[in-house]
């Protein structure tokens, strides 16, 4: 069962659906090709019906791509709404949602994990994700190791150690760390540049 949307968000929307026609000049017949859909889909939202799910996320989409950021935030707001938020609990994967899209479907994904009524669909969901999961997991691992191996090759590097002394510290081949330290000492000096 879907959750009420007020009709006061309905309206919202609505106007939204149609300000994201017109601000593209396109005909209803138009938008509906843009976002693959019929035009009688279209006119529904124009009207009163509250676009939902994927829907949302591809109007956020489509008004993001067209630098409409006020239109993709309600998109994005109701699509919120629906689905509840994304949180990564503070780490930055190599694996973000990339769009609305995906956003939606890792928004799903949760939905099923925290909504009861779903509780018979986890089994097949974990059948589905382990392979995918173990994966994510790690890189989510290499990556907290590599900026924890970039954090000591820094600090061994300004307490005057030399690149061929951290390498065999911290496993890297010497000529790595090398490269490393000078990409690191061209960044704080662009930098001084940029404060000065």
């Amino acid at each position: 069962m879907r959750p009420r949307t007020r009709t006061k968000d309905v309206g919202e929307l609505s106007d939204s659906v149609r300000k994201l026609r017109e601000a593209l000049g396109q005909t209803q017949q138009q938008f509906a090709q843009t976002l693959n859909t019929a035009i009688t889909t279209i006119a529904r939202y124009e009207t009163g019906r509250s676009p939902q799910g994927w829907f949302l996320a591809r109007l956020a989409e489509v008004a993001a791509q067209n630098n409409m950021t006020e239109l993709a935030t309600v998109f994005r707001g109701a699509l919120v709404k629906e689905l509840g938020s994304w949180d990564s609990t503070g780490y930055t994967l190599a694996l973000e949602p990339k769009d609305d899209v995906e956003r939606l479907y890792v928004s799903a994904v949760l939905a099923v994990l925290r909504n009861k009524q779903y509780v018979d669909l986890v089994p097949k969901l974990n059948r589905v994700l382990r392979d995918v999961a173990k994966i994510s997991i790690e890189k989510l691992e290499w990556h907290q190791k590599s900026r924890e191996t970039e954090r000591l090759v820094k600090d061994m590097a300004a307490a005057g150690r030399t690149p061929d002394d951290i390498a065999s510290r911290v496993g890297l081949p010497a000529e790595e760390v090398r490269k490393f330290l000078s990409w690191e000492r061209l960044k704080d000096h662009l930098n001084g540049l940029i404060v000065k």
